[in-house]
């Protein structure tokens, strides 16, 4: 990533020759010990979603962890008991 003239971002993707497909699956099944939990981690990482709150775009990985949700949580555990999880809800 590097900035252009202007002030703008420019990206720029190599291609790795190393890097191989296969291999980092069988390296995630032998990290997460089945093929369903493999699906799930790819799935979160490559869908996206909005937050309702904050308007940020986040993989559903991630789901949970935006900027506004992180200060959210603090503020709730200075002002007491944290909240069960059910009572924290995300729009989708």
């Amino acid at each position: 990533m590097s900035v252009d003239k202007r002030g703008h971002l420019v990206y720029s993707h190599q291609k790795d020759a190393l890097w191989d497909v296969n291999d980092f699956l069988l390296e995630l099944k032998g990290e997460l010990k089945n093929w369903r939990d493999v699906y799930w981690r790819l799935w979160g990482h490559v869908n996206y979603l909005t937050c309702s709150r904050c308007a940020d775009i986040f993989p559903c990985a991630e789901l949970g962890q935006s900027d506004y949700w992180s200060k959210l949580k603090s503020a709730l555990h200075l002002q007491g008991p944290p909240l069960p999880p059910f009572a924290i809800s995300v729009t989708l």
